[in-house]
């Protein structure tokens, strides 16, 4: 008789419990057996940020503390029973990792710096990164107020009897600060902005650096080749 195979329950217990998909999974800080992939538990906590205002399991519920290791480089999650974190710990995050993410502008600047050639500085093999990770791109401060109405209400436009009067209205605005200098980072053409946008604990109202602050620690002048303008 040959040996059974992997019963259904067996390999989905090998999947992510939110995408289904097989990988390398998170050590969760609570005690869940439940598996899920870093990119779906990102999610999944900025998604409770979002709601409630505190980062929460999305199957047992446990709250957690968010702190950030600047030795490590990663975020810190420790479970928090009693809700006692501070209200303001998105403040506090953000400021103990304004000194890392210039860091990584300067890695950036030094980087491309280094590039010889027609494609100096383009970023093909070197593109600014986000303190979470992710890349940072270049838009246009229309562009970037279009993706914030959309992040926070999907089909807004559908919705709103005068669109283009209302984006107009937000561009003159102090919607969108720079996460550095938090200075209104839209006033000029364009703002570099991360492609997780709020999708992620580290930054959950997503992040954003104005131009001026991007040339003070790259080193580099907008605009930059192969960059959206």
């Amino acid at each position: 008789m040959e040996p059974a195979g992997p019963s259904p329950d067996d390999e989905a217990d090998e999947c992510c419990a939110i995408c289904f998909e097989p990988g390398v999974f998170v050590d969760l800080p609570c005690s869940c057996s439940v598996k899920y992939c870093s990119s779906c538990w990102d999610r999944a906590l900025a998604s409770s940020v979002a709601l409630r205002g505190r980062a929460h399991c999305p199957s047992c519920r446990s709250a957690f503390k968010v702190d950030y290791d600047t030795e490590r480089g990663g975020l810190l999650l420790s479970r928090d029973p009693q809700g006692n974190a501070s209200c303001d710990w998105r403040t506090q995050l953000y400021e103990k990792v304004r000194s890392v993410q210039i860091n990584k502008l300067r890695g950036f600047g030094a980087a491309a710096s280094r590039r010889t050639g027609p494609n100096r500085g383009c970023g093909c093999e070197v593109q600014p990164r986000c303190v979470c990770g992710a890349e940072l791109e270049h838009i246009s401060s229309r562009s970037r107020i279009l993706r914030l109405l959309e992040d926070m209400e999907p089909g807004w436009r559908s919705r709103v009897a005068q669109a283009d009067e209302m984006v107009e209205r937000l561009l003159d605005s102090s919607l969108v600060t720079c996460d550095l200098c938090d200075q209104v980072a839209i006033r000029a053409k364009g703002v570099w902005t991360c492609k997780a946008g709020p999708h992620t604990v580290m930054h959950p109202a997503a992040y954003d650096v104005c131009e001026s602050c991007f040339e003070a620690y790259s080193g580099m002048a907008m605009p930059l080749p192969g960059h959206v303008q």
